[in-house]
């Protein structure tokens, strides 16, 4: 591995620790809240708690625990057709966080995801 690999690395670990410190430890958590970023508003069907079981591995009543979990700490909402969605609030503060510690690819990459997302919902400014 390269110098870049090194440095690619060293960002990735020290996100992976914020996301860790954020979620009380609980990665499957932080994970979960990754893919509903970067699922966007047009992909209902990756915002299902059965389709995010099948993307991240986690099992189905798991993935599905922990979103009603995160629910009731305001983390998340569920919308009335049965699709996620990260909460405003959750939303910013993960913004912040990934631009400041993400590698810049990856921030990129979500942030994208995170402005498109937001945009699409009446009400609701960009961040």
């Amino acid at each position: 591995m390269g110098a870049k690999d090194d440095g690619a690395l060293r960002e990735l670990s020290l996100l992976m620790l914020e996301l860790r410190r954020q979620f009380a430890g609980d990665l499957d958590r932080a994970l979960i809240i990754l893919v509903l970023l970067t699922a966007g508003s047009q992909a209902a069907k990756t915002r299902s708690a059965t389709a995010i079981a099948r993307v991240t591995g986690i099992p189905r009543e798991s993935v599905r625990r922990k979103l009603n979990r995160m629910r009731s700490a305001s983390l998340v909402d569920l919308e009335a057709d049965g699709r996620w969605r990260v909460s405003g609030n959750l939303r910013e503060t993960l913004h912040m966080l990934i631009a400041a510690s993400a590698p810049p690819r990856l921030a990129a990459n979500i942030g994208t995801s995170v402005d498109r997302d937001r945009s699409n919902r009446p009400g609701e400014a960009g961040i």
